[in-house]
């Protein structure tokens, strides 16, 4: 069964990088977690109580390899790229300290899908931790081991008192926004849909985006991989 991993909205500044890649070979191990903050309580009989709490943020752990030669089960339409243009792209993401959206989608071997993380709030995360290792037995292959958290926008709030003696609650801006994305490339499985939830916050808006690729769109239910779309807001 296959994977297929995108990093997309990369915080990459350097001149030449991507703004989104896909990992060459999926993935070999995959968790998901989320963080428990449930408290347990000792009563004075000496009996526990669990007092439930708000979860915490999702990690998400992949385990993948970073190929140095051609194998003939890697994804043959990405092209082939040294483990150091990966390493150097995970490097920059880490020392911008911004999130950006990850999507790990797995397919049947006849192509039907079985799950997809992608789309909405919750495909913006940011790199924890990633390692690297290297063995004979693997090799010219790294072995890689990253940890992703889940990443929510956040900022201060203005209190603005009301006649009847209650309070409006507004935002006043996020500390930090995600960020701005003016082109996007189409991957597998995108649909206008799920690009207007992802990009846009409302699904409903994908009629914008049509509106403004039709030149580029020939068939809006079945996007093909690779389409570069203007976004609403986009300079063109």
């Amino acid at each position: 069964m296959a994977y297929y991993v995108y990093f997309q909205n990369l915080p990459t500044t350097k001149p030449g990088f991507p703004s989104q890649i896909e990992l060459p070979l999926g993935l070999s191990g995959f968790r998901w977690s989320i963080k428990n903050q449930n408290r347990t309580v000792i009563l004075i009989n000496e009996s526990e109580i669990n007092i439930p709490k708000l979860a915490g943020l999702s990690s998400y752990y992949l385990e993948f390899i970073i190929p140095q030669v051609k194998h003939h089960f890697q994804l043959s339409y990405l092209p082939s790229q040294p483990a150091a243009y990966y390493f150097n792209i995970f490097d920059e993401i880490k020392e911008s300290a911004k999130p950006f959206t990850f999507t790990l989608a797995r397919h049947k071997p006849t192509g039907d899908a079985l799950m997809n993380t992608g789309g909405g709030d919750s495909g913006w995360v940011t790199l924890e931790t990633f390692s690297a290792n290297e063995s004979p037995e693997d090799l010219f292959d790294f072995r890689v081991s990253m940890e992703l958290k889940r990443w929510k926008a956040y900022g201060p709030k203005t209190l603005t008192p009301l006649p009847d003696g209650s309070f409006a609650i507004s935002e006043i801006r996020e500390l930090l926004t995600a960020p701005s994305t003016e082109f996007y490339t189409t991957i597998e499985g995108d649909t206008l849909w799920s690009i207007a939830k992802l990009l846009l916050g409302d699904g409903e808006r994908w009629q914008d985006i049509l509106e403004l690729n039709s030149d580029r769109i020939i068939d809006p239910v079945n996007l093909e991989p690779g389409i570069v779309l203007v976004l609403p807001g986009a300079v063109m």
